[in-house]
């Protein structure tokens, strides 16, 4: 009687959609399934990682752990991995949704290049615009506020990096009908006011609210915020 026929080992992400999403993105299905195997599954878990981690992640794949070449992921999709945690983070941080489905690589190539322009730009506006002057009684509040607004819009918070500027706006929920006519915008407009970012964020923008305030009149108005 013949042996039994060896049973061929089950794929268990076999239609995944966030595996479907890397092989999209240039990456062989072993070195996909790596992700899931090192509890990578879906998008959520995906979204858990920050740009270092994911980075660590890469290079934990592709160690050489047998004696062996390891496993290869190509420099440019690995860019394109970064650029779809980018994007995931940023509409988790605007409250849209992110599925895995909807990345292709042309949305990878454009969003590698939004990636590197935030980082160039934000690098501009932190050196050339400066915070304003510590308010005063014969300050004018109009100019202050503006220049405060204009100076919040060129620093980065923690959530997504998003411009500080969001946490001063002048309601909570945005609807999905608001139009926005840049990237700046929609982050200051769409950003979540919830969560312990912003909460962070809440407090950078707070610090420094009562720093501009010291003993002047808005004193009064920062006071009972204090802890």
């Amino acid at each position: 009687m013949d042996p039994p026929a060896a049973i061929p080992p089950v794929n268990n992400w076999e239609g995944n959609p966030l595996k479907e999403a890397f092989i999209r993105l240039g990456l062989t299905d072993v070195a996909a399934r790596e992700f899931m195997e090192n509890g990578v599954t879906d998008m959520e878990r995906f979204r858990s990682l920050d740009s270092k981690a994911l980075s660590r992640l890469i290079k934990t794949i592709t160690r050489d752990r047998d004696g062996g070449a390891g496993l290869i992921i190509p420099f440019m999709a690995q860019e394109y991995i970064q650029a779809m945690l980018f994007w995931t983070h940023r509409q988790f941080s605007l409250g849209q949704i992110y599925p895995a489905q909807a990345f292709n690589l042309p949305d990878a190539i454009y969003w590698t290049q939004k990636m590197r322009d935030k980082d160039d730009a934000a690098d501009a506006a932190k050196d050339l615009i400066k915070p304003p002057e510590i308010f005063k009684k014969d300050t004018d509040w109009n100019v202050w506020s503006e220049t405060l607004i204009t100076y919040a819009r060129s620093q980065k918070g923690v959530n997504n990096s998003a411009p500080l500027a969001y946490v001063l706006r002048d309601y909570d929920v945005p609807t999905q009908e608001m139009l926005f006519f840049n990237d700046i915008d929609e982050k200051i407009g769409r950003t979540m006011l919830a969560g312990p970012q912003f909460n962070a964020d809440n407090a950078t923008i707070y610090d420094l609210l009562k720093s501009l305030a010291s003993s002047g009149p808005l004193q009064p108005f920062i006071r009972p915020y204090e802890p």
